[in-house]
C-alpha cells in the first residue's frame, strides 16, 4: 500500500468511526428512520457500523518512522544547481578524514560534502559536525553539481539542542537541584543524590583563543585557550577534529596545530571538549588562516 493511500484509509476509518458516534442516537432500529420517523440513513446502519472490527481495520495501516519523518520533507533544485532540502534524514555520518555524509529524501540518497565555509546549526545555536547522527532530521542548503552531490553551505539539525542549550539546561538542572535540597531539608528530610563539584563543573567554557589567527603557509604553532572548567581530560578541537591537547590549570589549555592546518587559508571553529557524563562541549570561537 503507497503512503498516500495508508493515510487516505487512516483518515476514512476515522470519519466512519465518527459517523457511527453521531448517528448512532438518531438510528435507533434498524429500518433506518430517525427519531423524526425520517428516512435519512440506509437501513441498519448502526449494525453495519457496530459490526465493523475497527481493531482490525486500524492494524492493517501501517505507518512507519520513515514515513513520519519524511512527510513534511521538501526538496527543492533550481536549474541553476540551487538545492534546498528540509527535512531530510541522515543515512551515513561522516568518517575520519571524509568531510562528506548522506542523506535520504524522497526516496532519493544525496552524498553532501562540507567544508570549514559551511554554515553549521543545531536549533538556536552552533553544531559540530560530529554531533550529526544517523537518522538526525536535517535541513540543507548548497549547490549540486552534475554528478547529484551536494556541496552544502548550510546544514541545520533538527534533531539536536545546539551546545549552548545544553550547558543551560545542566545549569538549570544543578539550580532545580539545590532549590529541591533545601526544601527537604526545612522537611527534615535528606537531600537527592547530585553531581559532585568536580562533576557539576567539567562542561567548559572558552573565553580566548590565543593567536586568533596565522597566516597560510606558515609552520605549525601552539594554541592557548582560556576559559573554565577545564580538566586534565580536555581535549581542544580544529572545527571538531581532536588536536594534541596539554592540560596547564582548570582555566587554561595548550594546542598543537599542525601545519597541514595552516597550509591554506580557511576559517575555522574552536572548541573544548571534556569526556564523561558530565561532560560536554564548550562554545565555539573562531581562528582564521589569511
Amino acid at each position: 500500500m503507497t503512503k498516500k493511500l495508508k493515510y487516505a484509509s487512516a483518515i476514512f476509518a476515522i470519519l466512519t468511526i465518527s459517523l457511527g458516534a453521531m448517528n448512532a442516537k438518531a438510528d435507533n432500529d434498524s429500518n433506518g428512520k430517525d427519531d423524526n420517523g425520517k428516512n435519512n440513513f440506509p437501513a441498519g446502519i448502526t449494525k453495519q457500523i457496530q459490526a465493523l472490527d475497527i481493531n482490525k481495520l486500524l492494524s492493517n495501516i501501517k505507518i512507519s518512522d520513515d514515513d513520519l519523518k519524511s512527510k513534511p520533507a521538501s526538496l527543492t533544485i533550481n536549474p541553476n544547481g540551487e538545492f534546498k532540502l528540509n527535512g531530510g534524514v541522515v543515512v551515513t555520518i561522516p568518517a575520519t578524514g571524509n568531510p562528506s555524509f548522506t542523506v535520504k529524501s524522497w526516496g532519493i540518497t544525496f552524498t553532501v560534502n562540507y567544508s570549514t565555509l559551511t554554515n553549521l546549526r543545531a536549533q538556536n545555536g552552533a553544531m559540530l559536525i560530529t554531533e550529526l547522527h544517523v537518522g538526525d532530521i536535517v535541513n540543507i542548503q548548497g549547490k549540486i553539481d552534475a554528478n547529484g552531490v551536494v556541496l552544502a553551505t548550510r546544514v541545520e539539525n533538527l534533531s539536536i539542542a545546539s551546545s549552548e542549550q545544553n550547558i543551560q539546561l545542566r545549569n538549570q538542572i544543578n539550580a532545580l537541584i539545590e532549590r529541591l535540597n533545601l526544601l527537604l531539608g526545612k522537611a527534615g528530610l535528606p537531600p537527592v543524590a547530585t553531581p559532585t563539584t568536580t562533576q557539576a563543573m567539567v562542561v567548559p567554557t572558552l573565553a580566548t583563543v590565543s593567536p586568533a589567527s596565522t597566516t597560510f603557509g606558515s609552520a605549525g604553532l601552539t594554541l592557548t585557550l582560556t576559559g573554565t572548567n577545564f580538566t586534565s581530560a580536555s581535549v581542544a578541537k580544529w572545527a571538531g577534529i581532536a588536536l594534541t591537547t596539554t592540560f596547564v590549570s582548570a582555566t587554561q589549555l595548550n594546542a598543537a596545530i599542525p601545519a597541514a592546518n595552516v597550509a591554506t587559508t580557511t576559517n575555522v571553529l574552536i572548541t573544548a571538549f571534556n569526556p564523561g557524563t558530565y561532560g560536554g562541549t564548550s562554545n565555539a570561537l573562531p581562528f582564521s588562516v589569511q
